[in-house]
């Protein structure tokens, strides 16, 4: 049974939602948890607990260690450090009143005046204190029976992230993804050659932290997935009333993706996965089979009676769509009212153009180019309230799935599409009757050709959402 979709997230960048795209809402894995302060504010775990997962989280901090065990009855909590190596039962250290610098490095007041300053707090001085020191292998040995794999590691140790990663040894740690604090650019340089000798590949970079996993295909599913979550509105432990702005409860979006408030743009090489909603709607397949699609495309004759050959194999294509799907996409061919009847098989014929670009004004070459105002006009008046109208030029042939697709991005909530082609080899380059160039991936086109979209047409040159 799959589990309910959280509304909410907790990791103050959308940390816990990039990883519950990676993992799916069904996983059940385990985690472990180092550096966790109070377990809720800004946790990257706490929504993993509610989803059947086991883990362990650790707090150095003695007042959020104490909290931690409070908030977390789903995780093992445990009080003390993780160290980079086996030093003896405890190991010092530095402990503020917030717990924003807390590690085993005496933060310096002006670092600590930095941290302080958005919480409206003057900076008091760390004190020292005592706790217990255990490494990764001794932490998992002791509480987690000795296990090797860990389906997501989160570090913030504040300094010694690099430390304690680079005394792992490759091979013996099985970490499929990892999130790890890094705020500076030194500190991002210091961590990639000790993850990649850990056989970690980067996949995101967030402000504060970076993402890596253990797959390049996940690496890359991670680095493009789109980022639109609700981060909860909770508040600092310690400075409940004085707690940013930023970290509470907002809307969280990746503009790299965002062409304009309401325009989304698949990246060259972003897989189509990652610019859906997660999780993805439950699709009503029978509503999507009636949705009308109706597809013009403006056929012309260069030898005064018939359409040429590449021509002859768009509307082939169009036609083997329409048939996978199931023959309810309408087929439109719009021709200028001078030529002879042009109508391919399977196709019904709009209303003729009666115009063309030599009446806009003088050009030094004129040429009977079509408007597409006009032509788009046509397709219009053969689309139902209900429908959408799909236009392509007379040289893209369709796979035989096209619109099938249309159908499913649309019913993903999606009102207008741009769709873009791609370049494949010449028919030449093939054997008659080949399907090899139905699957052929082709080369990216710069331009955009296809244009879905209600009966009236936008101007988007990508898709839309609600």
């Amino acid at each position: 049974m799959t589990a309910l979709a959280p509304t909410t997230f907790h990791g103050h960048e959308g940390e816990d939602f990039l990883t519950l795209t990676f993992f799916g809402l069904d996983a059940q894995g385990f985690y472990v948890d180092i550096g966790a302060f109070d377990g809720r504010f800004g946790s990257a775990t706490a929504l993993f607990g509610t989803l059947g997962w086991r883990g362990v989280c650790t707090e150095a901090h003695p007042e959020h260690a104490a909290m931690l065990k409070e908030n977390r009855p789903d995780a093992t909590c445990v009080h003390g450090a993780v160290v980079a190596r086996e030093t003896g039962p405890t190991v010092t250290v530095h402990a503020d009143p917030l717990g924003l610098a807390t590690g085993e490095h005496a933060p310096s007041p002006g670092r600590l005046a930095t941290l302080y300053g958005p919480y409206g707090r003057m900076p008091v001085a760390a004190q020292k204190v005592r706790v217990p020191a255990f490494t990764l292998a001794g932490l998992m040995d002791q509480h987690a029976e000795g296990r090797r794999t860990i389906d997501l590691q989160c570090l913030d140790t504040k300094g010694t992230e690099a430390d304690i990663l680079a005394s792992l040894e490759p091979g013996v740690w099985d970490i499929r993804l990892l999130i790890v604090r890094a705020e500076t650019q030194t500190e991002r340089e210091a961590l990639l050659p000790m993850l990649i000798r850990l056989g970690l590949i980067r996949a995101r970079q967030l402000e504060r932290c970076m993402l890596f996993a253990n797959e390049a295909a996940a690496a890359m599913a991670l680095d493009f997935r789109r980022l639109d979550c609700t981060i909860a509105d909770a508040v600092h432990p310690g400075a409940p009333r004085t707690t940013p702005r930023h970290q509470r409860g907002r809307r969280l979006r990746d503009e790299r993706f965002w062409m304009t408030d309401n325009v989304l743009c698949q990246q060259t090489q972003q897989p189509l996965s990652a610019i859906l909603d997660f999780p993805p709607p439950v699709l009503d397949h029978q509503a999507l089979n009636a949705m009308p699609l109706v597809h013009g495309v403006n056929l012309f004759s260069p030898n005064g009676n018939s359409i040429d050959a590449t021509q002859r194999a768009v509307c082939t294509s169009m036609v083997a769509a329409a048939h996978a799907d199931g023959g309810s996409a309408k087929l439109i061919q719009i021709q200028s009212a001078e030529d002879p009847d042009l109508t391919p098989v399977g196709f019904k014929r709009g209303m003729g153009l009666t115009r063309d670009a030599r009446t806009l004004g003088d050009f030094a070459v004129p040429r009977p180019l079509p408007l597409l105002f006009d032509v788009l006009d046509r397709l219009a008046a053969q689309t139902p309230a209900d429908g959408y109208m799909i236009f392509a030029n007379a040289d893209i042939c369709l796979k035989p799935r096209f619109y099938r697709a249309v159908r499913e991005l649309l019913g993903n909530g999606f009102d207008a599409l741009v769709i873009n082609r791609r370049t494949v080899s010449p028919d030449h380059a093939f054997a008659e009757g080949s399907v090899l160039v139905e699957i052929e991936p082709g080369l990216p086109h710069p331009g955009y050709d296809f244009l879905s979209s209600g009966a009236i047409t936008t101007n988007a040159t990508c898709a839309t959402t609600r």
